[in-house]
């Protein structure tokens, strides 16, 4: 039995042995890591591709990781008017927050009918796109703050502060890689999506010293302290579209940083990846409202779909919905019964007036 017991250790540290290897073996990560995609749109500056999946970030000590302040159980964004109603009725901005934890979000209780996860990331990017955009136009990368990031179970690259950070804090770099913008904490915040292991290798003064003498700078200090990443740096600080090498969110930062250098957001990338391009250069609300028509339509689009697979029930427990649906058969089968007794009835009602009136 002993021997059982010391071969199956054996098998097992084997079995770890193995899975470490091949967790180790795509550990080699680069400067930056990619921003969410579930909108399919760029978003500017972005290196190594993001680990996906329900686990726990790891990139919570970063410079910048002060990503999200913001709760889950209760979301907050920033008082902003828009005078958009929404794509159906309860699709305005306001009809969306307010639905959050209801029938949409990441925790809501898994009894309750209620979107998938796909479709809540795709409205937290919305909602990301949306303050990011805002925090563009007001110069103020701290607005992502009061979006959630982290939770149990959950990483920080699917949260709606890192949609924001990672829509906001590029054009503002560029901003400031321009000398339109002097503020140190942006500088700060390019690097809150950092791997750890880089982190390290970053001087953030000596970084940002660089930063405010131009992008030609910058990059030579991050291929200076990062030499095995001098192919990836090009195309995180492209000085022209070949640095790009075809790459769509590279070719995006491109765009944004060349508008934002002319002053022009009509050269700006498409929106919504461009909508902070836009709001940052113009200081204006404008380009973000088409953030919110396209949120408004993938929400009511996804309301219908679940409302038309479930029979219209929406927000209640499966328990709830099975409850009502039992209700209602029993209502309708007692109504059923209610009209055959008054047909029946009606029917002996003609047949005594025919006898009276002698029709019969």
């Amino acid at each position: 039995m002993k021997k059982w017991g010391i071969l199956l250790l054996v098998v097992l540290g084997g079995l770890l042995l193995g899975l470490q290897y091949f967790i180790n073996k795509g550990e080699k990560k680069l400067v930056m890591q990619s921003g969410p995609t579930s909108t399919g749109q760029p978003l500017g500056v972005a290196l190594p591709p993001a680990t996906t999946g329900y686990i726990v970030s790891e990139l919570s000590n970063n410079a910048g990781a002060e990503v999200g302040a913001g709760d889950y159980n209760n979301l907050v964004l920033p008082n902003v008017p828009t005078a958009y109603k929404g794509a159906c009725p309860g699709g305005s901005l306001a009809d969306i927050v307010s639905s959050h934890g209801k029938i949409w979000g990441y925790f809501v209780p898994k009894s309750v009918i209620a979107f998938g996860f796909k479709e809540n990331e795709t409205i937290y990017n919305f909602i990301g796109d949306y303050v990011g955009c805002v925090a563009a136009a007001r110069s103020d990368v701290s607005l992502c703050e009061i979006l959630p990031a982290e939770a149990e179970g959950l990483i920080l690259n699917v949260s709606p502060a890192f949609y924001c950070r990672s829509r906001s804090t590029p054009v503002m770099f560029y901003g400031y890689l321009l000398g339109k913008n002097k503020d140190y904490s942006v500088c700060q915040a390019s690097l809150f999506d950092v791997d750890p292991g880089n982190m390290a290798k970053i001087a953030i003064p000596d970084y940002c010293q660089a930063a405010s003498k131009g992008i030609v700078s910058v990059r030579e200090y991050m291929t200076k302290v990062m030499p095995e990443y001098t192919k990836e740096i090009k195309s995180a600080y492209p000085l022209s579209k070949a640095d790009c090498s075809g790459d769509g969110t590279c070719l995006s930062g491109f765009m944004s940083y060349a508008a934002i250098k002319r002053g022009d957001a009509s050269i700006c990338p498409p929106a919504p990846g461009g909508a902070s391009c836009a709001a940052f250069i113009t200081k204006s609300l404008v380009p973000c409202e088409p953030v919110v028509k396209d949120m408004s339509k993938a929400y009511c689009g996804y309301v219908e779909r679940l409302k038309k697979r479930t029979g219209g029930y929406i927000g209640v427990t499966s328990e709830a919905m099975q409850a009502d649906m039992a209700q209602k058969n029993i209502e309708k089968e007692r109504a059923n019964l209610q009209k055959k007794e008054a047909e029946k009835e009606m029917l002996d009602v003609n047949k005594n007036v025919k006898k009276i009136l002698g029709k019969e």
